[in-house]
């Protein structure tokens, strides 16, 4: 991607610098949605149900930070431990991959996706109960996984760090998935979209606004995954710029998810359930009150256990 030509040279550090600078406002975001989902776990009326997220949390945050701090730890040797390296920070890039600063920054990164992808692949099963479209995903997941394994032992060996065969197919993998995911969520939540449209619940609109289409699609994932693997294709520098960001944007969405599980306002078996019953009460009202024994759909999300009661 990268020739001898002074100023190809100049235009790859500038794009590398910069990417990982636009992957610590990434991690800015991660610290606020980490926050906000945390705190929405310890006010959730079923605490002991929101806790189980928590350390789902807890490691996509840490391997957050770690990886924004390898970045950050490998630019800095390029641009100023190593000021005077033949060829400049470009060729310390391009021939020094095993530093430990980047080891740690691709090895976390990795696992983010482990983690984040096996996240939203549960998702699919659970609203959609399609055993075929679960399977097909979890295979492109694994398939990942053993690709970025050998990408991972590529990176160790210094004699292969200047040659990474391996990149290429676990980059693609990875970010095919997270296109895929977005594609297969898309039209599954249009259609419970439109099914709760027609209801008269009055928290409908938390289900069908904006902000829950975007999220619970992990739209932002797959947009950024789109546009880096287009630009990567075609062996653009610029594709760089999005890689950081990519990584930690695929660690918030799970938290943005959980965030909205923790208050009642997320897509889950529950509220499924209810709209495939044609005599449930979600949404009735009576001369325009909200009686006591309708189940919002807020009710589903947030408490499960005193809902069962209520419906029995």
């Amino acid at each position: 991607m990268v020739n001898t030509d002074t100023s190809e040279q100049l235009w790859y550090e500038k794009v590398v610098n910069a990417s990982v600078a636009i992957g610590a406002i990434g991690y800015g975001l991660h610290i606020a949605v980490f926050y906000t989902a945390v705190s929405g776990i310890f006010k959730a009326r079923d605490r002991a149900g929101a806790l189980k997220w928590f350390p789902l949390l807890f490691i996509l945050f840490s391997l957050g930070t770690i990886n924004i701090a390898g970045s950050l730890r490998f630019n800095q040797v390029a641009f100023i431990d190593q000021r005077k390296y033949e060829g400049g920070p470009a060729a310390f890039f391009s021939a020094e991959q095993s530093n430990s600063g980047n080891v740690a920054a691709v090895a976390t990164s990795i696992a983010m996706m482990v983690f984040a992808d096996a996240f939203m692949i549960y998702r699919i099963h659970t609203l959609g109960k399609r055993v075929v479209i679960t399977a097909v995903a979890a295979a492109v997941l694994v398939a990942s996984v053993v690709m970025s394994g050998f990408h991972a032992v590529e990176l160790i060996n210094e004699n292969s760090s200047s040659n990474l065969k391996y990149s290429i197919p676990y980059v693609s993998l990875a970010t095919i998935l997270n296109i895929l995911i977005t594609l297969v969520m898309a039209p599954r939540l249009l259609e419970l979209r439109r099914q709760i449209s027609i209801s008269q619940d009055p928290t409908r609109a938390k289900f069908t606004n904006l902000e829950a289409l975007v999220v619970e699609t992990a739209f932002p994932t797959g947009l950024l995954s789109l546009i880096f693997i287009i630009l990567y294709g075609f062996q653009k520098v610029g594709s760089l710029l999005f890689l950081p960001l990519l990584v930690q944007v695929m660690a918030i969405m799970p938290g943005l998810i959980i965030s909205r599980m923790v208050r009642g306002y997320a897509w889950s078996n529950d509220v499924v359930g209810r709209l495939r019953n044609p005599s449930s009460s979600i949404g009735r009202t009576v001369n325009g009150d909200f009686p006591q024994d309708v189940v919002t759909l807020n009710d589903l999300g947030n408490d499960p256990k005193s809902v069962s009661n209520r419906l029995a």
